[in-house]
């Protein structure tokens, strides 16, 4: 998994757009959340996540890069923890408390117990999987339904309280629509 949430300048690379360019398919109107080439990239739905992750693949090898599941994600983010709460959160997250009302440059917080940064706060990170309300029974690995409407974002936000910053807490989202708390991060497959 990505030590990093998608940078800007890593969205400019391989999309050749800028963060605001990004904005404008959405609403010219939305306020930027903070720009800089460290910042994580926003305003990215998950189809336009999936066009970076084909051309990133087509750069690099077929295969090699993709989202995490929901399950990879929270396992990655509770870094072999079964707390659901983030102890000292000003210290590990970006969350409303402390964000100045913005994104901020990544790996300026803390990272995890497995050098993951800011997989709690900063913006919210897209999953594969399809939103849906959990089941009953035991599950090793889930990787949700086969479709659905939204697909999880998980990690909460900058505008987020700690609450919403737990490793638990889950997001549907729509596919289709960015905004100023979505970003993403990959998981590159070993060959």
């Amino acid at each position: 998994m990505g030590q990093y949430e998608v940078t800007q300048a890593q969205w400019q690379t391989v999309m050749n757009r800028t963060i605001e360019t990004q904005r404008d398919q959405f609403d010219t109107t939305w306020a930027m959340r903070g720009i800089g080439p460290d910042y994580p990239a926003y305003y990215v739905s998950w189809i336009n996540v999936k066009t970076f992750i084909r051309r990133m693949n087509d750069l690099e090898g077929p295969s090699l890069y993709r989202l995490p599941t929901e399950a990879e994600w929270e396992y990655a983010c509770r870094a072999g923890n079964s707390e659901d709460v983030v102890v000292e959160l000003n210290a590990k997250a970006w969350y409303i408390n402390n964000s100045g009302e913005q994104t901020n440059p990544n790996g300026q917080k803390l990272p995890n117990a497995w050098g993951l940064y800011d997989m709690h706060g900063n913006v919210y990170e897209w999953c594969q999987d399809w939103y849906a309300n959990y089941t009953a029974e035991p599950q090793t690995d889930p990787t949700g339904p086969n479709t659905g409407e939204c697909r999880i974002v998980r990690g909460g936000c900058w505008l987020m309280d700690a609450d919403g910053c737990r490793a638990a807490d889950r997001v549907g989202g729509n596919p289709v629509r960015g905004n100023s708390s979505m970003g993403f991060r990959l998981v590159r497959e070993i060959e």
